[in-house]
C-alpha cells in the first residue's frame, strides 16, 4: 500500500456520512452538539461562535490549518496519546482565522470530525475506521503503524538520486491519522472512487452528500469539485514527504482514476510531473 496523504480526508468524510445516514450525526448540527468541550473564538473578539458538521466537512469552518500549539519540529508525546482525539474534544479552545462559512483548508477540522466519530460511536478512531473500511470494500487499507512499516511502500525524497524517507513521528500520531494517515493499494482506492460514481446517481446512497450534484463549491463535502473530460469530477489529491496520490471520479463519463507515487511530495517539480502524467492519462480517455 501507499500513503495517500490528504486523500485520507475523503475516507474520514465517508465515515462521518455513514453516521449521518444512520441518523446518529446531523450535518447541520453545531459542533457543540457532539463536542461541547471545544470552544471556537472568532478572528476578532472573545464571544464563542458555532460551526456545523457540514462546514467542517467542506473546510468552511474558518479553522486554522493546525492547532495553535502544533509544532512538527517539537513533537511531544501528547500527540501520540491514543486518547488524544477524545482529550481534544474535552477541553480545547481555538481562534478561527476566518469567519464561519469562509473557505479555509484545515487539517484540524478533520481531526475534530474524527473526534466526533469517537464520541458518537464510543470507539477509538482506529476501531471505527476498521469497520468502515471493510464496508467500503477497502479491507486491505490501514492506518500508519508498525505493520505499514513492514509491508508499505517506502517514500523517496529528493531530486535525481532520491533517498528513502523516514517519516517524522507526528505522521503516525493519533492527531494526524484522520487527515493524512491512510495507506491503501490503488485497486482499493479505485473501489472507493467507483463508490463515488455510484453514489452520484443514487440520492439514497450514504456517499451521495459527498458525490451528488451540487450548485456551488460551498456544497462540496470533503471532495474537490472540478471539470474534467467535459463533465463534473469528484476528486482529492494528497501530497506529503515521500508520497503523492490522487483519486478522481467522473460519474457522467463512468471514469475513475486512482494513482499514487512513492516519491516527491516535498518537491514542487516532482509534484508537477506527477500531475502532468496523471492528467495525461485522463486526456487519453477523451
Amino acid at each position: 500500500p501507499f500513503n495517500v496523504a490528504s486523500v485520507s480526508k475523503l475516507v474520514t468524510g465517508a465515515m462521518v456520512l455513514s453516521l449521518v445516514n444512520e441518523g446518529r450525526v446531523d450535518l447541520d448540527a453545531p459542533l457543540s452538539t457532539y463536542l461541547p468541550g471545544v470552544t471556537l473564538l472568532p478572528p476578532d473578539g472573545d464571544t464563542p461562535v458555532e460551526v456545523t458538521v457540514r462546514q467542517l466537512l467542506a473546510h468552511r469552518a474558518g479553522l486554522p490549518h493546525h492547532p495553535p500549539n502544533f509544532d512538527p519540529r517539537d513533537f511531544g508525546s501528547e500527540w501520540t496519546d491514543p486518547r488524544l482525539l477524545s482529550r481534544m474534544a474535552t477541553a480545547m479552545s481555538v481562534r478561527l482565522v476566518d469567519e464561519p462559512g469562509a473557505y479555509h483548508y484545515s487539517n484540524l477540522g478533520y481531526a475534530l470530525l474524527a473526534a466526533i466519530l469517537e464520541r458518537v460511536t464510543e470507539q477509538s478512531f482506529q476501531d471505527v475506521s476498521r469497520e468502515h473500511l471493510n464496508r467500503l470494500g477497502m479491507r486491505g487499507a490501514t492506518y500508519w503503524g508498525p505493520e505499514v512499516e513492514e509491508r508499505g511502500a517506502h517514500g523517496r525524497v529528493g531530486e535525481g538520486e532520491s533517498e528513502q524517507f523516514n517519516p517524522p513521528s507526528w505522521y503516525g500520531s493519533r492527531y494526524a491519522l484522520p487527515f493524512t494517515g491512510l495507506w491503501s493499494s490503488m485497486p482499493e482506492l479505485h473501489h472507493f472512487g467507483r463508490a463515488l460514481v455510484e453514489a452520484h446517481h443514487s440520492p439514497d446512497a450514504t456517499l451521495h452528500p459527498m458525490a451528488g450534484p451540487i450548485e456551488s463549491d460551498a456544497e462540496a463535502l470533503g471532495a474537490v469539485r472540478r471539470s474534467r473530460l467535459g463533465a463534473p469530477s469528484i476528486e482529492h489529491d494528497g501530497s506529503g514527504p515521500g508520497f503523492l496520490a490522487w483519486v478522481v471520479a467522473i460519474p457522467e463519463r463512468d471514469v475513475v482514476l486512482a494513482v499514487a507515487c512513492n516519491g516527491g511530495g516535498e518537491s514542487a517539480a516532482q509534484g508537477r510531473r506527477f500531475f502532468e502524467i496523471t492528467e495525461s492519462l485522463l486526456d487519453a480517455l477523451r
